[in-house]
């Protein structure tokens, strides 16, 4: 019996309802496994824990729901794009899952929606009845669409113009992925269906380390040098991408104090919570 074959019986392995010969298949499983042993010993600490935090007081922070909301997201496409593998049952998902669920169940009337401005909160631009917004969800980052009307999302890589992606939506919520497997930085311009809407701009960083630290040209031209030495994502918002520019930044300089690094250059720059810069008016 191989970890994940144990896994679909720990539940009624704990609650002692496994029939006898699982129930002994299972026991071998763990004494010859230390893997297994291991394990099984987390899922039954995790469980039995369970019970305190239902009465324990949580503090729910403001975006927990949004947050939850993403990581599913993430989950059902991660599920998606498995197909047609046979799906397995993995137990810390499930419990992770759980614990969320009870949180939001013994604090649903302290939920409130987030506050602050769009840079604080996340880029969260209302498309009619349709919200955009770039987040990081266990590591990958992407963009979350929330539409309650058909849409039609398209996603085009600007070095060349050839469409990465597009795809039609139902209303509902949807997390897409975004990356970049090239060694350099690429800008990717994101466009919906309603024709009156500009297009969001998001500037990946390559698989390859870059150290332009000093240069000039467009501001689009900057994002992705940014982009490439400080190893993290970019977004353009409400400004002219050919403005010209200087940038210069010391061996000093590192993400931490990026924005006044940019500011020093005369670029107004706002880091997210979720590591995504912002380049703003």
């Amino acid at each position: 019996m191989n970890l994940n074959k144990a896994r679909d019986f720990y539940s009624a392995y704990y609650e002692g309802t496994l029939e006898p010969g699982l129930k002994q298949a299972l026991e071998a499983a763990r004494q010859a496994d230390p893997e297994i042993e291991q394990d099984y010993r987390q899922f039954e600490m995790l469980v039995s824990e369970l019970p305190n935090l239902a009465v324990e007081p949580i503090e729910v922070p403001a975006d927990l729901h949004d947050k939850i909301s993403a990581k599913l997201d993430h989950h059902l496409w991660t599920l998606e794009q498995q197909k047609p593998k046979r799906w397995s049952w993995n137990w810390k998902v499930a419990l992770v899952g759980g614990v969320a669920c009870l949180a939001i169940v013994s604090a649903i009337f302290a939920i409130r929606p987030a506050e602050g401005t769009a840079s604080e909160a996340g880029i969260s631009l209302p498309v009619g009845a349709t919200t955009a917004k770039f987040e990081i969800v266990d590591g990958s980052l992407g963009l979350i669409v929330n539409n309650s009307s058909p849409i039609t999302v398209t996603i085009t890589n600007t070095a060349d113009g050839q469409i990465s992606a597009q795809r039609p939506l139902a209303p509902g919520r949807l997390f897409i992925p975004l990356r970049n497997e090239s060694d350099t930085a690429e800008v990717l311009s994101i466009s919906f269906s309603e024709k009156e809407i500009e297009p969001l701009l998001i500037v990946l960083p390559g698989k390859a380390t870059g150290n332009v630290r000093s240069g000039e040209g467009t501001l689009l031209d900057c994002a992705k040098a940014v982009a490439q030495t400080f190893r993290t994502p970019i977004t353009i918002r409400n400004r002219n991408t050919n403005e010209v520019v200087r940038w210069e930044f010391s061996q000093e300089d590192t993400t931490d104090n990026l924005v006044q690094a940019l500011v020093k250059n005369n670029i107004n720059a706002t880091m997210l919570d979720s590591r995504i810069l912002v380049f703003q008016p």
